[in-house]
């Protein structure tokens, strides 16, 4: 894993590590999606995004990894594109596979354990 820090000013201590311990329990929502995705947080929520061109989805390399982290997506099928993930990443044996199927919903978890990216998606309807 990339392990950038997570402060870009680039201080360093015991204040910036106490900074940096709380700033991870606070949740980012309402993500901008761009096929990049962040795990430096606690909990990380994109907005709900059309999928209109084939898309594989890698790691934010500007933040550092941090294990229990999560993010979640919601992608909207457009009847043709498809979604991928980058080698960093290891599906569940429970994930379902992507559906083109028009409107289809797409709910992805994405956690990191601290060793293995983990993804898994649900089809919603």
């Amino acid at each position: 894993m990339n392990m950038k820090s997570r402060d870009p000013e680039g201080s360093t201590g015991f204040f910036n590590t106490l900074y940096d311990d709380v700033n991870f329990l606070y949740p980012l929502v309402n993500q901008e999606f761009s096929g990049r995705v962040r795990l430096d947080k606690m909990h990380t929520i994109y907005k709900s995004y059309t999928v209109t061109s084939d898309i594989t989805i890698s790691i934010d390399k500007r933040f550092e990894v941090v294990p229990a982290a999560y993010t979640e997506l919601t992608l909207v099928a457009d009847g043709s594109h498809t979604v991928s993930f980058s080698s960093d990443f290891t599906a569940t044996p429970s994930s379902e596979t992507w559906d083109t199927t028009l409107n289809k919903i797409h709910k992805v978890g994405i956690y990191y354990d601290g060793g293995v990216i983990f993804y898994t998606i649900t089809v919603l309807n």
